[in-house]
């Protein structure tokens, strides 16, 4: 361990800068509270035993305070369980680390303007052996991250954020000659954050200058450095040294510093275990201290008082520490104590500890007023009765907190052991009959959410399927073949002769998109002019869009697909047109398509032309159907894979499992996406026929009616609005306009005679088109609905499990390849054994609890 040689209590202290070269002096405190004895103190100089603190406590009391230290050393504090502790307080140069070296017995390194550049923790014990020597192991506890970049996008100057806690051990000693030079390249580690720890692990010339480590990168950091001392002799205790608060920085840039230290104090303070050891000097006013007013603020009742530096006080001045001792100011409910350090004389001359125990006795039992005026409160001078007084008081806050610790570690240990349950299992010898037992219950469980069973739950799918089918009828029925009708008859007669000058609006062969109109027969109970004229659409199927599965789990919430909320059912879309012809259109369809020449026949292959036209426009509806069946057979998939794999979360048989069932449930999807469009679709597109006649002769009829009773409509409301016209028209002479009504008259009567409508035939012919639509409607959603049930469905559940087999490839090594597939991975095998190592410190933990 480097030097060998042990540093006694007899061995001079070597001389150091110490906090500005100002002697280090103490103030003897008292509170006027119930904690400050009235007794006369003797006048004698000799100093008090050195005991550990516990000497003054029962048994019992001091059992409960080595327990809290073993609980501390099994890293219970480390499971984010406080353990009752001192926290060392004070303003920047108040002596705190004097008074730290005091009780400590070790040297702390020294820095111009201040000593303690980071929280220094210390862990004072007696070692269950009494023949043990002196040993101290140094630890680096990295809590913050320090980040200059984000403090700007965060808007501060603070670049100091949170990051998971790590604690590395550093240096272990054998030597209190090393201890001041280890804890120099400690704080260096955690004052240079832009390097490697390990660097400064390196224990050549430990005892090297304060100017070679004082170029740090920051001047203050949150991280901690830890010390754990054990010593026959020792006081039993455990307190943090904290940075002096600071009320002033060199520059603006170093304001933020002012807040990191005060939110650092903050932070330790405020915990109900934590006694608060404030150090006040009496060099400065008390009224000035921050650290005094912040220590009072967040725990007056947990606050001890330590003045320091009473050599410092000039004959005279004593009456403010005098009120503050007897309580007459600045209360604190443990009242104060002094203590009084060597000078920096005495440590160049290498004044031992015992030599300054002495020389402090001396100075309280000889000085005013402490050996006159104050001579009724000498229990409260000196470093060792402060030291008593610490761990008294300790022992009570442990008695007091004790039994919400031993509570709190129940609490944990239930819910490590909970959290490792719910972990999979290690790797066991029946890996292969885990394995096969799994995908066998996963299966079943599918099959049974697929094929529907009892209770809603297991019936989703079912009934989502057939509100899929029921939608497609719907977007199907909307796509029925309409007539466009004209408010006048100018306008009918206007459409009619671009129908001549164009060519047949027959599409080219292999055309696939078609341009339609909006206007139709089914807008009946509305008045011309309500209606409105739209521009053509132009309508083009698109492709398939299968659904990938995705392995992320989303355990614990209701989603159709991994990581998505709850969609609505599929509601079916058709295009933003109908299909919709006017009468010149049809009378050009059914020219075009005229096979024989006898007049007023309409040839079946205009029929024949319509219906494909209209069953064009399927496809896309088509696609959304089979999507939205998809996407809910993904749902109920991933939902029954969850929850049979849920344990098995990142394990090569959890993502293997997953890839093979997105792959098998996509092929399934392409080949259903073929079996419809390329063989059902196809056959109604292809294939114009019906057997059956009769339906489709009253299904013709009632569309006929429906279709003439619109035409009829329609004619009236054109001579409706010429007879309108006729009658606002003054342009029209008496003889023009008795023309005109007589025109309007016959155009009324002739109306009336059955089958005297120019365009009956196409009519007759629209009839017949809608009344085959209904019919293939009807026929293809039922054909459609068949095929998912008994050929798509049914495929997925049966070939489920035999797809997981095969696509594990299980073969001759079975058993290797399950083992292989049962292995966490690297993350969660370290949550594991973070786990099992929290679990065992809990298992000490309750040990040492059974023992007391």
């Amino acid at each position: 361990m480097g030097r060998t040689a042990q540093h006694t209590a007899n061995e001079p202290l070597r001389p150091r800068h110490d906090e500005g070269n100002e002697q280090e002096g103490d103030n003897a405190s008292r509170s006027g509270n119930e904690d400050i004895e009235s007794s006369t103190a003797s006048q004698e100089a000799t100093p008090p035993p050195l005991g550990t603190g516990l000497d003054t406590l029962g048994g019992g009391m001091r059992k409960m305070v080595e327990l809290v230290n073993k609980l501390r050393a099994a890293g219970i504090e480390g499971l984010g369980l406080g353990l009752p502790r001192i926290a060392v307080v004070g303003n920047q140069s108040a002596g705190k680390s004097s008074l730290i070296e005091a009780i400590s017995g070790i040297k702390v390194p020294r820095y111009t303007g201040t000593c303690t550049r980071c929280p220094l923790e210390i862990n004072l014990s007696e070692p269950e052996d009494p023949t043990l020597t002196w040993q101290c192991k140094v630890s680096l506890r990295f809590n913050k991250k320090y980040s200059p970049a984000s403090s700007i996008s965060r808007g501060t100057n603070n670049p100091w954020v949170e990051q998971s806690i790590e604690q590395h051990l550093f240096l272990e000693l054998s030597s209190k000659a090393e201890v001041e030079g280890a804890l120099m390249r400690a704080q260096s580690a955690v004052l240079n954050p832009s390097k490697r720890w390990k660097d400064f692990t390196t224990k050549q010339e430990l005892g090297v200058s304060n100017a070679a480590m004082e170029n740090f990168e920051v001047k203050f950091s949150p991280n901690v450095v830890c010390v754990e001392i054990t010593e026959p002799g020792l006081p039993n205790l455990a307190f943090i040294d904290l940075p002096g608060v600071i009320q002033t920085t060199e520059s603006d840039s170093e304001d933020y510093l002012i807040d990191l230290v005060t939110n650092l104090v903050k932070e330790y303070v405020k915990e109900e275990d934590c006694l608060i050891l404030l150090a006040m000097t009496m060099k400065d006013d008390a009224v000035n201290q921050s650290a005094a007013r912040l220590a009072r603020e967040m725990g007056e009742e947990r606050t001890v008082g330590a003045l320091t530096k009473p050599d410092t006080v000039s004959p005279g001045e004593f009456q403010q520490w005098i009120e503050i001792l007897r309580g007459k100011a600045h209360k604190l409910k443990h009242g104060y104590f002094v203590t009084k350090q060597p000078s920096q004389d005495e440590l160049v001359r290498g004044i031992s500890h015992t030599e300054a125990r002495r020389a402090e006795c001396e100075f309280f039992s000889s000085k005013e007023p402490w050996a006159t005026e104050l001579a009724d409160m000498s229990h409260r001078f000196g470093t060792v009765t402060l030291t008593k007084f610490l761990a008294q008081k300790l022992g009570e806050t442990i008695r007091l907190r004790l039994p919400g610790i031993v509570e709190t570690i129940r609490i944990q240990a239930e819910s490590v052991q909970m959290e490792l349950n719910n972990l999979p299992p290690p790797a066991a010898d029946n890996h292969f009959y885990l394995i096969q037992n799994l995908l066998t219950k996963f299966s079943f469980m599918a099959g049974e959410y697929i094929q529907g069973g009892n209770g809603l739950e297991k019936n989703k799918l079912q009934i989502g399927l057939k509100h899929n089918a029921r939608e497609l009828g719907k977007v199907l029925d909307s796509l029925t073949p309409r007539i466009q009708w004209f408010r006048t008859e100018d306008e009918e007669n206007a459409a009619r002769m671009v129908m001549a000058r164009e060519e047949s609006p027959s599409p080219k062969r292999g055309e696939s998109s078609l341009v339609i109109s909006l206007l139709d027969d089914d807008s009946d109970g509305e008045s011309w002019d309500q209606k409105a004229k739209a521009s053509e659409v132009l309508v083009t199927p698109q492709k398939p869009t299968p659904q990938p599965l995705n392995r992320e789990v989303a355990v614990g919430r209701d989603s159709t697909t991994p990581g998505s909320s709850r969609k609505r059912p599929w509601t079916g879309e058709a295009p933003t047109t109908a299909n919709t012809y006017t009468l010149s259109q049809i009378n050009k369809i059914i020219e075009s398509n005229a096979g024989g020449q006898i007049p007023d026949q309409v040839d079946s292959k205009a029929v024949e032309y319509l219906a494909k036209r209209a069953l064009v426009l399927w496809d896309s509806a088509i696609r959304g159907f089979l999507d939205a069946c998809q996407r809910q057979l993904l749902s109920v998939i991933h939902s029954v894979f969850v929850k049979r794999f849920q344990r098995y979360q990142k394990t090569p048989l959890y993502i293997q499992s997953y890839d093979i069932l997105e792959e098998f449930l996509n092929r399934c999807f392409e080949r259903q996406v073929e079996n419809v469009l390329c063989r059902i679709y196809k056959l109604e597109k292809d294939q114009i026929a019906t057997l059956n006649e009769a339906t489709f002769k009253i299904t013709k009829g009632k569309h006929h009616e429906k279709l003439l009773e619109l035409r009829a409509r329609n004619r009236e409301d054109q001579r409706e609005i010429k007879r309108r016209k006729l009658n606002t028209d003054t342009s029209l002479s008496p003889k023009k306009r008795a023309v005109e009504e007589k025109k309007l008259q016959q155009d009324e009567k002739d109306a009336q005679l059955p089958g005297n409508d120019k365009y009956a035939n196409e009519i007759e012919l629209v009839a017949g088109v809608r009344a085959y639509y209904e019919l293939a409607t009807r026929r293809f959603v039922d054909n459609v609905f068949i095929s998912v049930l008994g050929e798509w469905v049914k495929a997925v559940k049966v070939g489920l499990r035999d797809e997981l087999w095969m696509g594990l490839g299980f073969g001759e090594e079975v058993h290797a390849k399950c083992r292989a597939l049962l292995e966490e991975d690297p993350e969660k095998e370290r949550r594991r054994k973070g786990l099992e190592i929290k679990k065992e410190q809990l298992r000490k933990a309750v040990e040492e609890l059974n023992k007391l």
